[in-house]
C-alpha cells in the first residue's frame, strides 16, 4: 500500500504556506491518498495542521528551531505499519497536474525501489502563472547534459528505504534531496 510523507513548518507564520498546505491536503484527499505528516510550530503560534488526518504537530522551543526536513520524514517512514510498503515523501505545498501520479507512481514502484513522483516541474507565481520549469533527475538521461531537478518530492519502496538507512539526515545547511539523489 502506498502512502504519501510530509512536513510542514511556517516559523514566520505567513498566509501563503498556509494555502499551500491546505491546497496540498485537498488534492491528496481527492485522490484518496494516505498522508503522514509533522508540523513544526513555535509556542505561540497555532498549529496549520490540527484536525488533519494522519498529522501530528510539535511545538518547537526558540532555541531548538534548526532541524532537518530528511529527519522528520525519517521518523514518520519509521514510525508507519507494515502495511505500508510504498512511501512518497513530498513538500507540502505541490500540485500534480497529472491526476494519475498516484498509480503511475506505485506502479513504477513495482519495478524500482526509487522514483520521482514526476518528470517535470514547475515554479509559479503567486498567481499560478509558470516562471521556470525543470525535468526530474531521475527522467534525465545519464549521458544528457541536462541537470534535472532533484527535490520537491522522491518515492521509494519500504525495502528501498531500509536499503539506504533513509535519508541523510545531518546536512546543516540543508541540500538533503541532493544528497540523496547523489
Amino acid at each position: 500500500m502506498i502512502c504519501v510523507i510530509s512536513c510542514h513548518f511556517n516559523f514566520a507564520n505567513y498566509q501563503r504556506p498556509k494555502s499551500n498546505l491546505h491546497r496540498f491536503h485537498r488534492q491528496m484527499m481527492r485522490d484518496g491518498v494516505s498522508v503522514f505528516g509533522i508540523e513544526l510550530h513555535l509556542k505561540d503560534q497555532a498549529p496549520t495542521t490540527l484536525g488533519l488526518q494522519g498529522w501530528k504537530q510539535i511545538q518547537v522551543p526558540l532555541h531548538a528551531i534548526l532541524w532537518q526536513k530528511e529527519a522528520l520524514w525519517n521518523a514518520i517512514a519509521e514510525g508507519l505499519e507494515e502495511c505500508y510498503d510504498k512511501f512518497v515523501f513530498l513538500d507540502a505545498d505541490l500540485w500534480f497536474e497529472n491526476e494519475n501520479w498516484l498509480q503511475e507512481t506505485s506502479d513504477l514502484l513495482d519495478e524500482f525501489d526509487f522514483v520521482q513522483p514526476f518528470s517535470h516541474c514547475y515554479w509559479t507565481d503567486e498567481d499560478g502563472i509558470r516562471f521556470m520549469e525543470s525535468p526530474s533527475a531521475f527522467s534525465v538521461k545519464q549521458d544528457s547534459k541536462v541537470i534535472g531537478h532533484v527535490g520537491f518530492g522522491v518515492a521509494m519502496t519500504r525495502k528501498g528505504f531500509q536499503g539506504i538507512n533513509g535519508f541523510y539526515d545531518r546536512s546543516v545547511c540543508g541540500n538533503g534531496d541532493t544528497i540523496m539523489a547523489s
